[in-house]
């Protein structure tokens, strides 16, 4: 399934900063915001809207606003990641709403990016950087057409359950705020995300659960409260179903490197 990541679909939303991350796996989602991926080392599998590339050290991944993308890690992988609004590439959005879609690779980017990341800080150097890549974007990659949108339930739902998700909501009671009978939400959301109404619910309180276990704020009885479990059990199981380890496994494994948190992800 795809979440939508309300925060980065904000018009004002930049990141400016370009961390380091170091083994990258992150689920699908999407936002309305463009999202640039660097690889310095490594390699790393890229699925955008259904279609899966593989970036190898010195690809550059420029994924337009709007479509479901992730990653994972082949074997060892060291990314950067810029998000920035969609205000500051209007004219490659526009070829998005007209139905027309390339394929997001760009390689051998390695100057590209230096540009980029060499602008921080400065607005007028930054837009300049990012309209090299778009040119770099439009002159090297084939045309595709984009898939035809639904009808916005993916959007309302998710946005839906991305403010509400850690409150007690049940299918019955977002079926009534969405307007829709609780059976035909069913129906549309397994059709949708390819998962129940409850495992959809659980992933969005796990991956929030996920980030509160590697910032170390927060006990685990905290943590299962803050997003929504009612028990430490059925957090442990539901935690488990969706990331194949235990909360304690999974915050054990970063420290150690297995798991490295995603700054600003």
């Amino acid at each position: 399934m795809a979440f939508y990541e309300t925060h980065r679909s904000s018009p004002a939303f930049l990141k400016t900063n370009v961390g380091r991350n170091r083994n990258l796996d992150f689920p699908l989602h999407f936002h309305t915001s463009f999202e640039l991926l660097y690889v310095w080392e490594g390699e790393i599998e890229v699925v955008v809207d259904r279609s899966t590339y593989v970036a190898q050290k010195g690809s550059l991944v420029l994924i337009l606003p709007d479509l479901a993308h992730s990653y994972c890690t082949r074997t060892h992988s060291e990314t950067g990641i810029l998000i920035f609004n969609k205000n500051y590439l209007p004219e490659i959005c526009e070829e998005a709403q007209a139905g027309v879609r390339r394929d997001p690779m760009i390689l051998d980017g390695k100057e590209l990016f230096e540009e980029l990341k060499g602008s921080e800080g400065e607005p007028l150097l930054f837009r300049a950087a990012l309209y090299r890549i778009a040119a770099a974007y439009a002159k090297n990659k084939p045309l595709f057409t984009a898939p035809e949108r639904g009808d916005g339930f993916v959007f309302a739902f998710s946005e839906y359950m991305e403010k509400h998700y850690t409150e007690q909501i049940s299918e019955a009671s977002v079926a009534k705020a969405l307007g829709y009978h609780p059976r035909y939400l069913s129906a549309l959301v397994n059709k949708s995300f390819g998962a129940s109404f409850c495992r959809v619910l659980n992933d969005y309180r796990v991956r929030e659960a996920c980030t509160l276990l590697l910032s170390g704020e927060k006990s685990i009885t905290e943590i299962y409260l803050a997003v929504g479990f009612e028990s430490q059990s059925t957090f442990n199981r539901n935690f488990k179903t969706v990331m194949g380890v235990t909360p304690m496994q999974y915050k054990q494994g970063y420290l150690i490197g297995r798991h490295d948190h995603i700054d600003g992800k």
